[in-house]
């Protein structure tokens, strides 16, 4: 029963659901932090976030013994309880890409010409 337009829109309505379900998760489950070196640059990933850094691009890179206690919005990216990975914005400091598990200690601050980054490993 039902017109063609309605079965349709029932039809897409579906598929549109049942992917936002399915990307729930995605989105909320931890994510493995990459870290590679391949030649001259290193290259970060943690699912759809990936950089590739030269590292003649690196200005200042230094060893913290904690993660900077600054104000910080996630501007686009993943602030979960274990991890934090992504486009946030830290008081004075500016935009960064973090790549950090929260329950580490030691973190990387690697300043490059056009970007902070802040990682660390598991």
């Amino acid at each position: 029963r039902g017109n063609k337009v309605g079965k349709a829109i029932y039809f897409i309505s579906t598929i549109l659901i049942i992917a936002l379900v399915g990307s729930v998760e995605y989105f909320l489950t931890p994510a493995k932090y990459s870290y590679e070196f391949i030649g001259d640059r290193i290259e970060i990933s943690a699912k759809m976030y990936s950089d590739k850094i030269d590292l003649s691009d690196v200005e200042n890179l230094e060893l913290l013994d904690e993660f900077p206690k600054v104000e910080m919005i996630r501007t686009n990216g993943t602030g979960i309880e274990s991890q934090g990975y992504g486009n946030f914005e830290m008081k004075d400091i500016g935009p960064v890409r973090l790549y950090i598990y929260w329950n580490v200690d030691k973190v990387i601050h690697m300043k490059t010409k056009n970007k902070n980054f802040y990682f660390n490993l598991e």
